[in-house]
């Protein structure tokens, strides 16, 4: 079946083009317009190519006035590949080069005798199934398939959360760059780097500058553990980042507050709202009996373990939790243009009322880990 649709500038080119349908014994659904008054162009080119898209026709004709915007517009829907074309050699070469699913022409461009032509043309010629078109037709769909994704690069603390994530990924491949192994391919449908960063801020900062600058990511996810600063939270507890401060920045004699990076616009880098609400949706399904919190994380090349340094940070960011690398990867994100998000398993309570034996808790960190990045891949994914 035949989808055709129109605006008023190839409403009486569409009227021929249906006739000579009908004299062909083809089957047609008309999508409009019906009659010569102005219209937009864009209404009928989403209804057509929606018809194509979704399988409800197995090509189309698309008319306006010079063919040219309505073919734009049809080409925004994902799986459509609409031609503009006013000679038969290009109806016949877009059918076999590109497999074209939709004809665009304008009616105040070519005659209906030309016309009928090219329509004869793309609907009579098949596609080629030649390798190397097949190939760049992939390579056009590509970008459309991840217009709603970004390629995620994955920063694990552990080895083992690293190493299962990898185990999942279809198409991987690898690359050492600066002494970090970078995995590459695709987790749950989407496109990801993977690596382990190593120890510290500026491990974390190179491993997020290579996965921005050399991988192009468009977003990174940072996993790992952390230290309670927070009564609310328990054990196993996961927090969110909200915004990431670096503690250790202490520029006061010269009279900036803690925290404050001199010279910089921000110091208190914000984490992606959509990456935050991905993460709330995949940990309510499947991690629905941790404790999951949003909040700030602050780091510094300092591990914190004394009761009084606890408190000063405290008192001075109010955040969730502390570690050594979150604020590092939101830095080096935030001035590469990168979206983020730290995720923090939570090792201890803030009191230290609490303990767990470390390999049992690194165990469980580490599944509950691959749990949420595989149904958060999936949420970004839809």
């Amino acid at each position: 079946m035949i989808a055709i649709g129109c605006d008023h500038g190839g409403y009486e080119l569409k009227q021929e083009i249906m006739k000579h349908l009908e004299e062909r014994g083809l089957e047609y659904k008309d999508y409009g317009t019906y009659s010569s008054t102005s219209v937009d162009y864009p209404v009928f080119a989403k209804k057509v190519a929606l018809a194509v898209a979704g399988g409800d026709a197995d090509k189309g004709i698309l008319i306006c006035g010079t063919g040219i915007g309505i073919s734009i517009t049809a080409n925004k829907v994902k799986g459509i590949r609409c031609a503009l074309c006013h000679d038969v050699f290009s109806a016949k070469a877009t059918r076999e080069h590109n497999n074209a699913n939709i004809l665009a022409m304008g009616g105040r461009v070519v005659g209906p005798g030309l016309a009928t032509m090219i329509v004869d043309t793309f609907l009579d010629t098949p596609f080629s199934n030649d390798e190397r078109h097949i190939r760049r037709i992939n390579m056009i769909e590509e970008p459309l398939k991840k217009e709603g994704v970004s390629k995620i690069g994955i920063i694990g603390a552990m080895q083992v959360e690293v190493d299962d994530l990898v185990k999942k990924m279809e198409n991987a491949s690898s690359e050492k760059i600066a002494g970090v192994t970078y995995h590459t391919g695709k987790l749950c449908g989407v496109d990801v780097v993977i690596a382990r960063s190593g120890i510290g801020k500026v491990n974390a900062a190179i491993a997020a500058t290579v996965m921005a600058q050399h991988f192009k990511v468009t977003a990174i996810i940072n996993t790992g553990i952390a230290g309670s600063l927070s009564n609310e939270l328990n054990i196993g507890d996961i927090v969110l980042s909200t915004d990431c401060l670096e503690h250790d920045m202490d520029a006061t004699g010269f009279g900036y507050k803690r925290g404050v990076i001199p010279q910089m616009a921000e110091s208190d880098f914000k984490a992606s709202e959509k990456l935050i609400e991905a993460a709330k949706k995949a940990a309510s399904e499947v991690l629905s009996s941790i404790n999951v919190k949003a909040g700030r994380v602050v780091s510094g090349d300092q591990f914190i373990s004394d009761d009084a340094k606890k408190k000063e940070l405290k008192e001075l960011f109010d955040p969730m939790c502390t570690e050594m690398e979150g604020a590092a990867i939101a830095h080096a994100a935030a001035v590469n243009g990168v979206e983020f998000l730290i995720v923090r398993a939570i090792s201890d309570k803030a009191d230290g009322s609490a303990n767990m034996d470390y390999e049992k808790f690194e165990k469980l960190a580490v599944e509950n880990s691959v749990k949420l990045m595989t149904a958060m891949l999936s949420k970004l994914a839809d």
